[in-house]
């Protein structure tokens, strides 16, 4: 019985296995066990989205169309709680636009870009609900942005930007400001 024993361990040692299928299902385990490890890497190094804020401060009184179409959309109650603005020299239109850059291999999905200050009415945006592709971009026309009627030449507040990656919820503010 101990020479059995001892023979079985000695065939161990040298590499031969009773069982050879077992190392090929251990090599496969392993093999998967690292993609997975280097796809968690990834994703933790990569899941942020590169933000490049522009935002441009125009006065109202050069955007006379646009200014009274808002007057016309308070007026008809579109905006609720809203009273209508008076002289357009007083006011101007702040336009902040996020390009955005992915250098991760998963999607962003669910991007929304939003811009909050204290009276300030948003009257323009293309900030909604949008995904954007592995490796990707929103550049240019395509990137969000929000248009706000401000009572002031210049603007300082922040944008909130949030996205999922990969199921994750990811959220930034970006401080904003310019003037005209």
């Amino acid at each position: 019985m101990r020479a059995v024993i001892w023979y079985n361990s000695a065939r161990s040692i040298r590499g031969e296995h009773k069982y050879p299928e077992m190392k090929t299902i251990a090599k496969i385990c392993l093999a998967l066990a690292s993609a997975l490890i280097i796809l968690a890497a990834a994703y933790a190094l990569s899941s942020r989205l590169s933000v490049t804020p522009e935002i441009s401060v125009t006065a109202a009184a050069d955007m006379p169309e646009k200014f009274e179409l808002v007057k016309s959309e308070i007026a008809a109650g579109d905006y609720a709680g809203v009273s209508a603005p008076g002289d357009i020299n007083e006011y101007s239109f702040v336009t902040v636009k996020t390009n955005l850059k992915s250098y991760s291999p998963f999607r962003a999905e669910w991007i929304t870009l939003s811009l909050r200050q204290e009276g300030a009415l948003q009257v323009e945006s293309n900030a909604w609900v949008r995904d954007m592709p592995a490796f990707g971009a929103l550049e240019g026309d395509d990137a969000p942005y929000v248009t706000l009627l401000v009572r002031s030449s210049s603007f300082e507040g922040t944008a909130q930007l949030e996205y999922y990656v990969f199921g994750r919820y990811h959220s930034r503010e970006i401080g904003v400001s310019g003037a005209n």
